[in-house]
């Protein structure tokens, strides 16, 4: 499949205001086509995400670390490369599912030891340090922590990471369930006291 990012611009219907997303309809249906297929079509992936990752937005690339992070779909240094330095650009809102979704996704990644490991969380932290509001619900934790299982608190990007999660678990009103607190404690495995 492919798509005239151009002709799309050209096809939404208000211009994008400040601190305001546009959301491609088409390219958020593309990002879910390939995703969806099963065994995942690497070629496709790559494409998608090397053609269109200046178009995507936060959400966009959001979707695509999830989903090949739950679908255990292995990602080049390249392409994780790429979509972090785009995400960094992104001057959107993120909000609090994402930024769970995005730890979610950092499962699956060689912890301390990958440098484009640590810049995911680095980049993370500041999206969550500038542009979110309100607590984490225990869902969010749960995935968030779960997400940190191959980190040690050895880097100054897991303590910084840490320690904004740290008050995003303290500012939650929810009771984490046996699911919830498992994930959260999994996740934290490696981390020192």
């Amino acid at each position: 499949i492919r798509v005239n990012i151009a002709a799309l611009k050209s096809k939404q219907p208000h211009p994008q205001k400040k601190g305001v997303t546009v959301v491609n309809p088409s390219l958020t249906e593309l990002t879910n086509k390939v995703l969806a297929c099963k065994p995942p079509d690497m070629e496709r992936l790559d494409h998608l995400i090397t053609r269109n990752v200046s178009e995507m937005t936060a959400s966009n690339i959001t979707a695509i670390l999830f989903h090949c992070s739950k679908q255990r779909i292995p990602l080049t240094n390249n392409q994780l490369d790429l979509l972090i330095r785009f995400l960094e650009k992104r001057d959107e809102k993120l909000w609090n599912k994402q930024a769970s979704n995005l730890l979610f996704s950092c499962r699956n990644l060689k912890g301390n030891e990958a440098a484009h490991s640590l810049h995911l969380l680095d980049s993370i932290s500041m999206k969550m340090s500038k542009a979110m509001q309100g607590p984490f619900c225990a869902q969010e934790i749960g995935n968030s922590l779960y997400g940190l299982q191959h980190f040690r608190n050895s880097s100054p990007e897991v303590e910084n990471l840490l320690r904004i999660l740290t008050n995003k678990i303290i500012t939650c009103q929810e009771t984490m369930n046996p699911q919830e607190m498992c994930n959260a404690l999994f996740g934290l495995k490696h981390i020192n006291a």
